[in-house]
């Protein structure tokens, strides 16, 4: 069979049976297709510190310690030898959308012909994964190192995605701790004009902030699609909470929206979060009018604020559990230190950038969070100019 079709033949390969099948058909697709001597699927798990095989038999590979992390970091392919197999390690990425590493062993190293068809087959592997993932719970059980409480299983199961990448501007988001989170977390959609985006800070604890946080995500994507602005999301959303729970539960809220065209950022501030911009080498702190946290008053009202954006403008929005978290010398982590390790984080990734705060703050801390923490990140690209006019006939 020509070396052309077989990229095809197994993006069909992997279609033809149920969801749970899709790591099944594509091993026995790369074996009979290109005598493939194993295939990986390696999922980040819910900390984004380690890539996680289907199989108990498979140990995590940390993400910062491995061959198969440098590839999910760098987002590059790549071959190295181990144990006498040549393995070629592919991203598996989504729209921006970090789902893990995919990894070929080859008892010889593949030439440029066959890794450029895993470049293009990784693409196939991870659209099936994302759509696979909805349909069975196999790939969510691969990507936990350990059991989620109550809490984290709603928060995760509330999110879009952690990150999205479009022509003018990738955003990525991370809670932590991953695995006992409660009452922050975040979300996001796109459309054509560009992105909203909040990060939410629900009170009190466990299930309780959960469920909070999660009737706070469900107000303001009701009042979204049905085409508020930011500002009357917001209002809904309060009245919402305030109708349900008389001002006795609160949520914490900074609600953004970008626009590409209009080269700005508008703001709704309703709590604790905080927002940093890195334009070039300068950290600034965006300054923000707090207003009332959502559900606190009846028919409540919410102004806008607007900063500009520029190409190359990164915003970091975290939540208290960030700048309040408390290490061992009982200083708070601060804006300051926040500032620095943006600055640092410069050259990276929109999502090497998240992790790098997250394990910065973890480092100063000592010891697992005892608050909840968001840390999101907006990267601002430069423009996409305008395709050329078709000639007229």
């Amino acid at each position: 069979m020509p070396a052309v079709h077989r990229p095809d033949q197994i993006a069909a390969a992997i279609r033809s049976g149920s969801p749970a099948e899709v790591p099944h058909l594509l091993t026995e697709a790369a074996k009979a297709h290109y005598g493939a001597v194993s295939v990986d699927l390696l999922l980040l798990d819910y900390q984004s510190t380690a890539l996680c095989g289907l199989s108990d038999a498979h140990e995590p590979e940390r993400v910062d310690f491995s061959a198969a992390g440098r590839a999910f970091v760098a987002q590059q392919q790549l071959l190295v030898e181990e144990a006498g197999v040549s393995r070629l390690l592919c991203p598996l990425t989504v729209r921006g959308d970090r789902l893990g590493v995919l990894a070929i062993g080859f008892a010889e190293p593949p030439d440029q012909t066959v890794r450029a068809e895993w470049r293009q087959l990784a693409e196939s592997v991870a659209r099936e994964t994302a759509i696979a993932e909805r349909a069975t719970d196999r790939f969510r059980r691969a990507r936990r190192r350990r059991r989620l409480t109550l809490a984290a299983e709603m928060q995760w199961d509330s999110l879009p995605a952690r990150s999205v990448e479009m022509p003018d501007y990738t955003f990525c988001g991370q809670l932590e701790p991953a695995y006992e989170v409660c009452g922050d977390t975040f979300d996001w959609t796109t459309d054509e004009a560009g992105l909203t985006a909040a990060v939410i800070n629900g009170s009190h604890h466990g299930t309780t902030a959960a469920a909070l946080s999660t009737f706070a995500v469900a107000a303001l994507r009701n009042a979204r699609r049905s085409g508020d602005d930011i500002a009357d999301q917001a209002a809904l959303a309060s009245d919402m909470l305030y109708t349900e729970h008389g001002g006795d539960r609160q949520v914490g809220l900074m609600l953004l929206r970008y626009e590409p065209a209009a080269g700005r950022i508008r703001f709704v501030d309703t709590g604790t979060a905080r927002a940093v911009r890195l334009r070039g080498t300068t950290i600034e702190n965006i300054a923000l009018t707090a207003q009332p946290p959502l559900g606190s008053q009846e028919e409540a009202g919410y102004a806008t604020e607007e900063i500009s954006a520029v190409a190359g403008d990164r915003i970091m929005i975290v939540s208290d559990g960030v700048y309040a978290a408390v290490g061992s010398s009982r200083q708070e982590y601060g804006l300051a230190s926040l500032g620095r390790m943006v600055r640092r984080t410069r050259l990276q990734s929109c999502g090497e950038a998240v992790r790098t705060v997250i394990r910065d703050v973890l480092e100063h801390r000592g010891a697992t969070l005892d608050d909840d923490a968001v840390v999101t990140c907006l990267d601002i690209h430069p423009s996409t100019p305008p395709a050329e006019p078709l000639p007229r006939a």
